[in-house]
């Protein structure tokens, strides 16, 4: 997996810096070098893991462990699972779905043609071009459940010539934003798809592209 660079605080974006603020309050400033990664990870991510921090810190493995453990005492985070199998989120943060199967149907967003023909601009496509892909996507949006492998082979076709970022998938492929996140991080890790600001994570403008 290619390691990437997570901006310094002054750099993380607006919105993501507001919502940590929310968090943190006061003790936002006093932030540890190591716990603005965790928390930045985090919030983009969705759910992280130890393996997950490791690849954005130079840190200690001992200390990566506890930092999250920390952060959760201070109720900046919150943990799911045990062991190997422990994962972190912020708090009041929609959960990642872990099985396609477990998905609730506010996973999926408004798939009424009305409702994808005035969300075409919104999505920075032009209209040929945001009809082609939802062709594409056409059984995602028709079947509320699908095989991750599945979803993952449609978003791999959509991102064949052009970066898309994680909202135009979402509403195109009609699913929620944690679920999206989830899959493209999957397929990123999986080096199947390559990032357009490789070198900034939090970048608002992030997009996806096959390899």
């Amino acid at each position: 997996m290619t390691t990437l660079a997570l901006p310094m605080i002054s750099l993380i974006p607006e919105e993501v810096e507001k919502e940590l603020r929310d968090i943190v309050r006061d003790d936002y400033c006093n932030l540890k070098e190591l716990e603005r990664i965790v928390l930045v990870l985090a919030h983009r991510l969705g759910k992280i893991n130890n393996t997950d921090i490791q690849h954005y810190s130079e840190t200690h493995p001992r200390d990566i462990g506890d930092c999250p453990k920390n952060l959760v005492d201070k109720g900046w985070l919150e943990k799911s699972g045990n062991t190997r199998g422990t994962n972190y989120s912020l708090p009041n943060f929609q959960p990642t779905v872990t099985h396609e199967d477990d998905q609730q149907n506010s996973d999926h967003l408004e798939s009424s043609s009305d409702h994808l023909e005035s969300s075409s601009d919104h999505l920075g496509l032009s209209s040929d071009h945001f009809d082609r892909l939802v062709d594409i996507a056409k059984i995602s949006r028709e079947k509320k459940k699908l095989p991750s492998s599945q979803t993952k082979a449609i978003i791999l076709e959509l991102c064949q010539e052009d970066y898309l970022t994680l909202e135009q998938l979402a509403r195109i492929i009609d699913r929620s934003i944690p679920t999206m996140r989830r899959l493209l991080k999957e397929l990123v890790e999986e080096e199947s798809l390559i990032l357009k600001y490789s070198n900034k994570l939090t970048h608002p403008h992030q997009a996806y592209k096959k390899k």
